[in-house]
């Protein structure tokens, strides 16, 4: 079994999930009708969000927003809609999937604006967007920064014991624009904008390669229609940990047909429905999602989850495997709940830690592998299990103070509960269990995610600082990327296809910038500005991490 590689969870951006402010009156049955809402703000913009419903007693084939906003005031970007701007007037009109909507359906999209003005005249298809015959003028309220959270455009429908919202009460740290890292370094919210999309189309939308596709670009390949796969390139293989980032990835940049058909094959290829991991996630398949290993990779299975939760809250759930919400929840209550029906839980009861490979491997775990931004919002997908979730944050955030080597901040890639490398570590012995490689370089960002959504705490700090001062010693621009913990260089037993100054460590390392307080902590931005979109038989690992960097450091890894 090759080693199992996570993108660590951390989000450099500070995701503000606020209340949403209703301004449109309430809905008329004879027409469509546009409800604007306010679904977070800051001190000078924030992000709106217009659901539009069918109140007719016929389907109907697309719609049309039309509104003005006051003169400051301007719409930055927009998602599930085509937009078009003359003046401070905006015409928004359906995405090609978003258009038909049954008789009572709904859909929503968003947008983000810079300035407090809200929409005035908003018209959908040319009548008053409350439903009346002239265009609704509505009295509004300046954005609220109290700290709640969105509501779904769709109500999901879920068990009793399984809460509706996947929107965690706790109150994220909120980074206002011109806080991220990247905009530290003085790159320009369009500049940051152009290079993530030029990211994701290159990642998920390029050139797809010959043969053995080594050749390629893209990562993100159909298997039909309506299911798509991420592939390890170099390996020729599917992995939860790829299919989770890209799902996360998908619905952080509102790309719900990616989203779903990466799901599908998850769902319909990947989960297992019977056994002692029900529910779990196979780590490895071939491209046709034939199992290859029925081990689970904790990872994949935690970011699967927390993906499918946000698109709970962002788009709301459908029916059968995209009723996103209780497929979450299933998914969440199974991690501690196996052991119930003669299983094998995800989590040790004992630590509270996720345990590196059930059903077999469950006696140690993986630093990467601990996700406490996660738990935050598992305990609210599930709040049955808000104790177990509130545990397992603690344990997380514990190990990962405690693991780190105090002279240099690495961690091993596998360790025992208590932090240590799994196995020890000897200078003779590069193996992969015990030394930084890439599952470690994972943890970096797991910390300053956490940091970033739920606030900065001095150990986060610490572990920033530390490594910061490891690799300004070993040079910002030119550091190898693999080491043993004290930081002696791991020289055997890598692959001979990654660069040495592998993207993805470097976009990990770049997140470290969010806590940190050392002189030169904009340098690992700026290292990791300057780095390409990973191509060729690499571009798998570190270009998923390279995506989620962009995503961290630039404030669009959002609690949702």
């Amino acid at each position: 079994m090759r080693k199992l590689r996570v993108v660590s969870v951390a989000a450099v951006s500070a995701a503000a999930v606020f209340a949403a402010l209703t301004i449109a009156v309430a809905p008329s049955a004879s027409a469509a009708t546009a409800a604007f809402s306010i679904a977070s703000s800051w001190g000078n913009g924030y992000q709106g969000t217009f659901t539009v419903t069918n109140n007719t007693a016929a389907s109907i084939s697309s719609w049309r927003v039309e509104f003005d906003l006051p003169s400051g005031s301007t719409i930055a970007n927009s998602w599930n809609t085509q937009q078009t701007t003359s003046g401070n007037h905006y015409t928004f009109t359906n995405a090609p999937y978003n258009g038909t909507l049954a008789a009572g359906a709904a859909t929503s999209f968003g947008f983000l604006v810079n300035g407090t003005g809200v929409p005035s005249g908003c018209t959908v298809n040319g009548a008053s967007c409350s439903g009346g015959t002239t265009p609704s003028s509505p009295t509004t309220t300046a954005p609220s920064p109290s700290v709640t959270s969105p509501r779904p455009s769709v109500s999901p429908s879920v068990p009793p014991s399984v809460s509706p919202s996947v929107s965690p009460s706790v109150s994220p740290s909120q980074a206002p624009p011109g806080s991220t890292v990247l905009a530290q370094a003085g790159h320009s919210t369009s500049e940051v904008n152009a290079k993530i999309s030029a990211a994701w189309q290159q990642l998920f939308h390029g050139t797809p390669g010959t043969g053995n596709r080594f050749d390629g670009q893209s990562v993100y390949y159909q298997l039909s229609s309506n299911m798509a796969y991420v592939e390890d390139i170099a390996n020729q293989d599917v992995r939860s940990e790829g299919m989770g980032y890209a799902m996360m990835i998908s619905v952080q940049l509102d790309h719900r047909t990616e989203f779903d058909a990466l799901w599908n094959f998850a769902k319909s290829k990947m989960q297992q429905q019977s056994g002692r991991t029900k529910y779990f996630f196979t780590w490895h398949t071939d491209t046709s999602g034939n199992a290859r290993d029925t081990g689970i990779a904790p990872d994949g299975d935690q970011w699967i989850a927390a993906a499918l939760a946000f698109a709970a809250n962002r788009w709301g759930s459908g029916q059968g495997i995209y009723n996103y919400q209780n497929e979450a929840a299933q998914i969440i209550r199974a991690m501690w709940h196996e052991s119930d029906s003669g299983g094998v839980n995800m989590f040790d009861r004992n630590t509270s830690l996720p345990v590196f490979s059930p059903p077999g491997a469950v006696s140690y775990t993986d630093p990467s592998y601990c996700l406490p931004a996660f738990y935050k919002i598992y305990a609210k997908v599930v709040p049955g299990d808000a104790a177990l979730w509130d545990k397992a944050y603690n344990a997380a955030s514990q190990l990962l103070q405690k693991a780190p080597n105090p002279n240099t901040g690495l961690v091993a890639d596998y360790t025992n509960f208590d932090g240590t490398p799994y196995g020890g570590d000897s200078a003779s012995d590069d193996g992969y269990n015990h030394t930084f490689q890439e599952d470690a370089w994972r943890a970096i960002a797991n910390a300053n995610v956490d940091a970033a959504w739920f606030g900065t705490k001095p150990w986060h700090t610490q572990y920033s600082n530390t490594l910061e001062r490891f690799f300004q010693s070993k040079g910002v621009t030119t550091y190898p990327s693999r080491y043993h913990v004290n930081g002696q260089v791991v020289t055997r037993g890598q692959n001979d296809y990654e660069p040495t100054h592998a993207q993805g460590l470097v976009a990990m390392n770049s997140t470290s910038a969010i806590t940190a307080t050392e002189k030169g902590r904009l340098d690992f931005v700026n290292d990791f500005w300057n780095a390409q979109i990973p191509s060729g038989k690499a571009r798998y690992y570190d270009g998923l991490l390279y995506m989620l960097g962009l995503l961290y450091d630039s404030g669009n890894f959002k609690i949702w």
